[in-house]
């Protein structure tokens, strides 16, 4: 797994995430986000501009929620139940308004899984001694 940030607090784009090695995919059951000081409390300039987002080829993504009134200075969560686990290879938090990003933390809860259908998979045992 590996994470990105791209755009800056200012700009007027951004993009925090992350992304599974090749052939896996994240099953997200949780996301958490920490907020840190929001200006005088007002969210209203991250209504529906910062966006939580998956995709399969880092090139096309699908909105899965927006961020809307109720985000708050702090932790902030979005949970899934078992059966609607979101699954994709790449997520990402993506603003198109400056300062939209600015996060302290990030904490995803899933599994990564290999992604194949098949009733079985084969692969290469390595034993370490």
């Amino acid at each position: 797994m590996t994470d990105s940030v791209s755009g800056g607090a200012s700009s007027g784009e951004c993009n925090i995430g992350m992304a599974f090695k090749e052939g896996h995919v994240g099953l997200v059951s949780a996301i958490k986000w920490f907020m840190g000081d929001i200006a005088n409390g007002d969210t209203t300039y991250l209504q529906d501009k910062l966006i939580f987002q998956g995709s399969m080829d880092n090139t096309t993504y699908t909105d899965i929620f927006k961020v809307d009134l109720n985000v708050h200075e702090g932790w902030n969560y979005q949970t899934w139940e078992a059966g609607s686990y979101q699954k994709y290879k790449y997520y990402r938090f993506h603003g198109d308004a400056p300062n939209i990003c600015i996060m302290n933390e990030l904490k995803f809860t899933g599994i990564e899984t290999i992604d194949d259908t098949n009733p079985t998979y084969s692969c290469d045992v390595k034993v370490i001694v």
